[in-house]
């Protein structure tokens, strides 16, 4: 899976320590990817928070509601936020 979209508005490009509310996937999203990631609990209004953002593309940790998931950047990617919101 690889997401040719503006990064800017990525669940990766979420910087540590900031959050921001989840707002869709991308179409590129592998179905599996897409149903795995909803019951884990990433759903569209959920606020998400990047809690640790390793160098060198490791995967980075998030944080959705009491639990911590490890997320690499090809999946990542094609993770939607809402953006402006403070």
């Amino acid at each position: 899976v690889r997401c040719f979209r503006t990064m800017t508005n990525t669940l990766w490009a979420l910087a540590e320590g900031a959050s921001a509310r989840l707002s869709g996937f991308s179409e590129a999203l592998d179905p599996a990817w897409l149903a795995r990631l909803r019951d884990l609990g990433f759903e569209p209004g959920e606020e998400v928070a990047c809690v640790t953002a390793p160098r060198f593309g490791a995967p980075r940790t998030f944080r959705l509601s009491n639990s911590f998931f490890s997320v690499e950047r090809t999946i990542a990617e094609c993770v939607l936020l809402e953006l402006g919101r403070e």
